[in-house]
């Protein structure tokens, strides 16, 4: 039985044909999708932005932390576990009933953004609903007390407002009816007082 060897050189001959090929393959699909983006605009910065670093140190001054105080009132009278025949009536108005208390406060925070150099804040509705004090930090760590201008529950938005020794910075706000889906967006937000929070996504539905 005659073995049959192969030629070493025509095979690594073949090999680099091989990769050539694929190499100009590449070059080619390469060279093809940039010919497409550049005719259907896809590169363009509108669209592609690449990094959001610029329009975040544009945005950031803008934005606040919002802190608020929530009173919580307690019915005066709790009902009893068994009515006014509880046996242990004694027990409860003595250990229970007196040590309750009447209302307690409740911390809420938020984040917000500058939309007019007097001072008004646009934020969220949870936020500062029925609390009874405000504060606002600026980019800058500056604190300042507000008030509220005006609440909407059902799109969950109210507006606020400082005394601020100096304008402010508002942000540019945009056009809604421009926005398409597939769009890109990001969202810049400083709930917790430590510095804003940055993310990025696309429109998905209007």
């Amino acid at each position: 039985m005659t073995m049959l060897r192969p030629n070493k050189e025509k095979l690594v001959s073949n090999w680099s044909i091989y990769y050539l090929a694929i190499l100009f393959l590449v070059a080619f699909v390469i060279h093809f999708s940039q010919e497409l983006e550049a005719k259907n605009n896809l590169a363009s910065p509108a669209v592609n932005p690449g990094s959001y670093s610029r329009l975040v140190k544009k945005a950031s001054p803008s934005v606040v932390n919002i802190s608020a105080v929530r009173v919580i009132k307690t019915s005066e009278r709790s009902p009893l576990p068994f009515g006014s025949a509880d046996p242990l009536k004694d027990f409860f108005e003595k250990f229970f009933r007196e040590q309750m208390p009447r209302e307690f406060r409740q911390n809420s925070l938020g984040t917000g953004f500058i939309i007019d150099r007097e001072g008004l804040i646009l934020t969220n509705n949870h936020v500062v609903e029925q609390t009874t004090d405000i504060k606002v930090k600026l980019a800058n760590d500056r604190e300042y007390a507000a008030k509220i201008i005006g609440r909407d529950p059902l799109t969950d938005m109210a507006l606020i407002q400082v005394a601020a020794d100096k304008p402010l910075e508002p942000i540019a706000l945009g056009d809604s009816d421009k926005v398409d889906v597939g769009d890109w967006v990001i969202a810049i937000g400083n709930p917790y007082g430590l510095g804003n929070t940055v993310t990025a996504g696309i429109v998905s539905a209007k």
